[in-house]
């Protein structure tokens, strides 16, 4: 296995349409890389499913820091880079980051998302109605550096170290977060919700169609009952 690189960020993305990955790019560019670093972009295309698409790049990557990024999240803080880093150095036992996530505990159905008293973070969402601005989404706020939570949403996650995606288990588009988060939980490290002043990121577009939802929440529920308190 080929050692990590301690200097190095990679900011990964599944595509499948490559203009709007385009724009976001636009944004990755503007960001501030720590001095001494090394930046790394991988678009990742034809994956069959998130898990999978994200195992990929993992294995392809010799960068210590990656950042997983829907190609329809624009980051708008410039200095991203930067508190990541500082952050995951300060907190080795830190796994796992996100904007926006939840608990413990997590509801039994693992629908986290119904669940606005025990959620954490923040995000421009898209327009509630056409010619409206960005639509803010606010939860409950983060009042340390980062708030220990149980699950992140995989808009935006980013880790310093390794674990493989569960694509044995989840082959599209849901839960592969929620189960990611689990999988660090596992391993003995902490998963947190990063603080922002504001927002960190726009999500342009909307949310997928729920197209296989319940079937990997199912299996979430299976696979992962026993550490859902």
């Amino acid at each position: 296995m080929t050692a990590l690189k301690p200097n190095k960020i990679c900011l990964i993305s599944c595509v499948n349409d490559p203009p709007l990955y385009a724009q976001a790019r636009q944004y990755m560019n503007l960001l501030h890389v720590p001095p001494g670093f090394e930046i790394e972009y991988l678009p990742i295309e034809g994956a069959s499913s998130m898990a999978s698409g994200y195992n990929r790049a993992m294995k392809q990557s010799d960068a210590k820091f990656k950042i997983y990024l829907h190609q329809d999240v624009f980051i708008l803080h410039r200095m991203m880079l930067c508190e990541v880093v500082r952050l995951f150095t300060a907190y080795p036992q830190l796994g796992l980051l996100g904007l926006l996530g939840i608990g413990p505990p997590l509801p039994n159905d693992a629908v986290w998302h119904k669940c606005a008293n025990t959620s954490y973070g923040k995000l421009f969402g898209p327009p509630d109605r056409p010619g409206n601005g960005p639509m803010p989404i606010q939860f409950k706020p983060v009042s340390g550096e980062y708030q220990p939570v149980r699950v992140v949403d995989g808009m935006w996650m980013a880790t310093q170290y390794d674990l493989p995606w569960r694509g044995d288990l989840f082959g599209g588009w849901h839960f592969y977060d929620t189960s990611q988060s689990m999988e660090f939980v596992k391993a003995g490290y902490e998963v947190g919700i990063i603080r922002q002043d504001s927002p960190w990121t726009l999500h342009a577009a909307d949310l997928n169609p729920l197209i296989g939802y319940e079937e990997a929440r199912r299996i979430f529920v299976r696979e992962y009952k026993d550490w859902l308190i």
